[in-house]
């Protein structure tokens, strides 16, 4: 967590849907330690404020961890599926290398007698 920052309760948390991966996350809702609790209505409103923009700056934090993530995930996929491609051809070449040279081993190349 930011320094300066604590869970208000435990319990209290923001709902975030991702429209790409359709996961659900869940963010704790924080506190300013320096912000005291509001008496007047008026302080009220600005204080869920700022602690709106915090916790919208959070949440725009973890998409752009999870964006950087998932481009990650794709970049390795790409690179596996490669890789086992090249595998899979190698081990046909190899086995179309080996029945060649065991018929070969097995062909007899003398003349037969009349």
């Amino acid at each position: 967590m930011a320094e300066g920052l604590r869970l208000r309760q435990p319990g209290h948390r923001i709902c975030a849907l991702s429209s790409l991966t359709h996961k659900r996350s869940l963010t704790p809702i924080l506190q300013d330690k320096s912000l005291p609790f509001p008496s007047l209505p008026q302080e009220s409103i600005e204080t869920m404020r700022i602690r709106l923009e915090r916790s919208i700056q959070v949440l725009t934090l973890l998409r752009a961890f999870e964006a950087r993530d998932r481009n990650l995930q794709e970049g390795n996929l790409e690179r596996v599926n490669f890789w086992s491609a090249v595998n899979v051809a190698v081990l046909l070449l190899v086995a179309v290398l080996q029945v060649c040279t065991l018929k070969r081993f097995f062909q007899d190349k003398r003349p037969v007698p009349m």
